[in-house]
């Protein structure tokens, strides 16, 4: 305060100087990878909409391109890093706040960890939205084993058919491998009394080099 004045905190435009500075250094490389995916979502979802994301490379780059509307909005396990935790953390949010969108963004290790939970967004007939970034690897663990010299090991993982095992557990699945298709499958989503999974497929090669 000066002179019963409030100064500003940021001067000469520095907030909108970041953020122009975080969108070139994160930008789209593709058409179509994680960053793009992002992107489609952060277009997607509305002001009043709710996401959550668990561990993973995905996690650490959303952090870097999300765009919050409001404070509270992004929820994600920060602190102990912990894989599977979008989908609990969105069946609470929307057991709390029932009329409220809630979307869970997860990596295809984290999903196969706490799959049983699909049968509770079933069971408790949630219409919550998982965007699923399936790269066929536990990203994250295989970038850090690059950067410490070491050859990938039981970073691997099989490609299972998650729109298929989504439709199992009385739930719309999808897979997706492009923004168009992705913009698509949100936009019908917010429709739909059940849930939506859409698996979105990529190289796990696109996350190189990406933070």
């Amino acid at each position: 305060m000066e002179a019963g004045k409030a100064t500003p905190t940021w001067p000469d435009g520095e907030p909108a100087a970041a953020r122009a500075a975080l969108a070139e250094r994160f930008a789209a490389r593709a058409d179509w990878g994680p960053h793009a995916i992002i992107e489609v979502l952060n277009r997607a979802v509305g002001e009043d909409d709710l996401v959550t994301v668990d561990a993973g490379a995905h996690r650490i780059l959303l952090s870097q391109k999300w765009v919050a509307r409001r404070p509270l909005s992004l929820l994600q396990s920060t602190g102990f890093c912990t894989m599977a935790a979008a989908l609990p953390l969105a069946i609470g949010a929307k057991v709390a706040d029932p009329s409220r969108r809630i979307v869970a963004v997860m990596g295809d290790g984290g999903l196969e960890m706490g799959i049983g939970e699909l049968a509770t967004l079933r069971d408790l007939g949630l219409p919550v939205t998982i965007v699923l970034f399936q790269d066929r690897s536990l990203a994250l663990i295989a970038l850090k084993q690059n950067s410490a010299g070491l050859a990938p090991h039981g970073v691997a993982l099989g490609l299972t058919d998650f729109a298929a095992v989504a439709e199992g557990f009385g739930g719309h699945g999808r897979t997706v491998a492009g923004a168009a298709e992705l913009a698509e499958e949100l936009a019908a989503a917010r429709t739909r009394d059940r849930f939506t999974l859409i698996a979105c497929r990529f190289d796990a090669d696109a996350y190189h080099q990406a933070f």
